[in-house]
């Protein structure tokens, strides 16, 4: 069982880490083979096996006109 997070309970206020970010700890990220896009290095493809491609695995906040990305199903990889 793993533990629950300061950005499960308020993920408005303490987001999970950015996209790109977010793969090096996310415990979801080799559950399915990653891809290569847009070029070189490895993107997760979980989110793309959970919705196909509706887009709806991520979801942006606009901040002082900055868009930044999340994705939907980040998990903290917990390592023992």
């Amino acid at each position: 069982m793993n533990q629950i997070t300061l950005n499960d309970l308020f993920p408005d206020v303490i987001p999970p880490p950015k996209m790109w970010d977010c793969m090096k700890t996310c415990a979801n990220f080799h559950v399915y083979e990653p891809d290569n896009f847009p070029v070189g290095g490895k993107r997760c493809t979980y989110g793309r096996h959970m919705n196909g491609c509706t887009g709806k695995d991520m979801y942006e906040k606009v901040t002082d006109n900055v868009v930044t990305i999340y994705c939907k199903y980040y998990k903290r990889e917990v390592k023992e």
